[in-house]
């Protein structure tokens, strides 16, 4: 591929991505901000903490649960995704190829490394932004197909479940489940998708970040570290995912046994929670 073409191609890529992970953290901010609100609540019932948590979800939803936001937000990620697997394609099995003088090839590839970041190689292994957020995405779309496709379902016994009625008691209920297999299911996909999250958000905003401003890379020993900050994140988030668990034999989630049907019948429709529901 001319060099030219390559770096054009790769630009427009990274900056599409850049613009579509502005998106999608814009929302991120939002969706998961509620359940760190639960631990403002440690000290309470664990109904308590749900309940805050639920509300405050809800005031996020009217921002990303409209028929616009919707729309944007799916949008940005198909976007996000496609672009980075079209960006990794391109570095991976083209080469840039040039009749320019050498000195103008010199600049020509001084000017791709400062917009591409990474230069080019043939079978070059992935980064850990990338290996993370390609981790990242099959459980993206789980979470969104058990929490937002299959509960809207019109069907019997489902019947549509409400943003009131599919709040966090919804996240709490699985947790907690009676049957062990549904609950290690889902305690696992939690885990993976927040340390997923975590990483390739600590990991690849700060370097689409140095993209777009590439002279602003210095030695940087002040900022925080991407690990760390991905640690650090992971930790808050599942805290906040534990707090909302049911402990001890006291403590017990105040739902009502025709809505943890409905639960249940989300959680028997999708895979692979499905399976531990065949002898129920």
């Amino acid at each position: 591929m001319p060099a030219a073409t390559r770096r054009r191609v790769l630009s427009v890529l990274t900056r599409v991505q850049t613009g579509s992970a502005a998106a999608l953290t814009a929302f991120g901010v939002v969706h998961l901000s509620a359940p760190l609100v639960g631990l403002l609540h440690l000290g309470g019932d664990v109904n308590d903490r749900v309940d805050a948590v639920s509300r405050w979800m809800l005031l996020g939803r009217v921002a990303y649960q409209s028929a616009l936001g919707e729309a944007l937000l799916w949008t940005a990620l198909a976007t996000h995704l496609l672009a980075g697997i079209t960006k990794r394609l391109v570095t991976r099995f083209t080469t840039a190829a040039s009749t320019r003088s050498s000195e103008d090839t010199r600049d020509l590839k001084a000017e791709e490394t400062a917009v591409v970041q990474e230069p080019p190689k043939r079978g070059a292994r992935l980064s850990v932004a990338q290996a993370s957020g390609y981790m990242l995405a099959p459980f993206v779309l789980h979470h969104a197909w058990v929490n937002r496709i299959v509960p809207s379902s019109p069907k019997a016994p489902i019947s549509s479940l409400s943003p009131s009625e599919l709040d966090y008691s919804f996240v709490a209920h699985t947790l907690s489940h009676p049957n062990a297999g549904v609950k290690i299911i889902m305690a696992t996909a939690y885990t993976v998708l927040i340390g997923a999250f975590a990483v390739h958000t600590s990991f690849a905003i700060p370097a689409l970040l140095r993209t777009i401003k590439p002279a602003s890379r210095r030695k940087g020993s002040s900022r925080p570290r991407p690990a760390l900050l991905a640690s650090s994140l992971a930790f808050a988030l599942l805290t906040s995912l534990v707090a909302l668990v049911p402990m001890g034999a006291r403590g017990g989630l105040a739902i009502s046994g025709t809505l943890k049907a409905r639960y249940d019948a989300v959680l028997s429709s999708v895979f692979p929670t499905r399976l531990f529901f065949v002898r129920l």
